[in-house]
């Protein structure tokens, strides 16, 4: 299992993310929590500013993987203001995501993200994002047979 602060702390390290999600960083969906709960994710107005959402959707195991190992499913949202560069800083984010993550290890837990999907920019009422879905493994033990 990835820790959504580890993720958060690769995510952050990244110069173009740094610059582009300017809302910020968060481990839960800020659509949810609303403005109160994420004041930096939201202008005055209202308005969201481009900003991240790393929701940790739990992890199962597998009989095809043993035993000794589990699948996390991880799941990324890129959020922007509805406008041309609300679409192109949504594009930047998830580019620059999949560029970081796929195949990137937490060096606390030793598990190993990978890219196992995207969604497809989505509008909802004045904000556009996009939702990227990635699976992480872990060994939980090592068994002699």
């Amino acid at each position: 299992m990835i820790p959504s602060t580890s993720i958060i702390a690769a995510l952050s390290a990244d110069s173009v993310i740094a610059a582009t999600a300017t809302g910020g960083l968060y481990p839960y969906d800020i659509r949810a929590a609303g403005r109160l709960a994420s004041p930096a994710a939201f202008d005055a107005d209202g308005m969201v500013i481009p900003a991240l959402s790393i929701l940790d959707r739990g992890s199962l195991r597998s009989s095809l993987d043993g035993p000794a190992m589990t699948r996390e499913v991880i799941h990324i949202y890129a959020f922007a203001p509805l406008s041309d560069a609300g679409y192109a800083a949504v594009d930047t984010l998830i580019g620059r995501v999949t560029d970081v993550l796929h195949g990137w290890q937490d060096p606390v837990t030793g598990a190993q993200a990978f890219h196992a999907g995207r969604v497809g920019k989505t509008i909802v009422k004045d904000m556009v994002f996009d939702r990227l879905t990635f699976s992480a493994g872990s060994i939980l033990a090592v068994s002699r047979w």
